[in-house]
This record gives C-alpha cells, structure tokens and sequence, in this order.
C-alpha cells in the first residue's frame, strides 16, 4: 500500500520515504527470518527445534538492516562497494560473534 498509494512528490518531507523504509524493514524482517527457520529445520534433518527460533529473527533482523541501510546510502548516492563490503562484514563477524558467545554459556 506504501508503494501503491504514496506518492513522495505529494508531501512536503520525507514522510512517504520513511514509510517506506520502514515497511521495507519489516517486511525484509519477517521474509528472512522464515527462510532462515525454515532452512535451520532443513539442516538439523527435519527436527523442529524451536531454539533456532531466536537466531533465525536475529539474522532476520541483521538482513533487513542491511538492505535498508544500503538502500537509504543508495538514495543519498553515498553507497560504495567498500561501505557495502565493510557492512556486510561486520554484521558477520557480529554474528559470529553472538554464536561463540552463546554456545559458551
């Protein structure tokens, strides 16, 4: 509807754009955290453990910030191969992170 009914040349600020942004990152979210679940299920040979539950929203979370940062960067025409690399890079190293972390406890 965001995409549909908006029209960002109708209103003053950025409001259409947040929307859309933020619709975005929510529906990222929501997209990414089934299929990691569901390829999390597929990989531990078909047995529901509802544990991986949290990790898949978690990389959920982490794909849709991607996307939405490189798509914002996009817009300002800041976004280059570099900043993209450096992004992608630290949200792995920060999950990997989150992974050693947990198993530790």
């Amino acid at each position: 509807m965001v995409v549909t009914q908006l029209d960002p040349e109708e209103f003053v600020g950025s409001m259409p754009y947040v929307a859309f942004f933020a619709t975005l990152f929510l529906a990222v979210t929501a997209t990414a955290s089934i299929i990691s679940f569901y390829v999390r299920v597929l990989l531990s040979k078909n047995q529901v453990y509802y544990g991986n539950l949290n990790i898949s929203l978690r990389e959920g979370f982490f794909v849709a910030v991607l996307i939405t940062t490189f798509l914002s960067l996009q817009y300002f025409r800041v976004l280059t191969f570099l900043d993209a690399g450096l992004l992608i890079a630290s949200m792995i190293l920060f999950e990997i992170f989150l992974l050693s972390r947990k198993r530790k406890e």
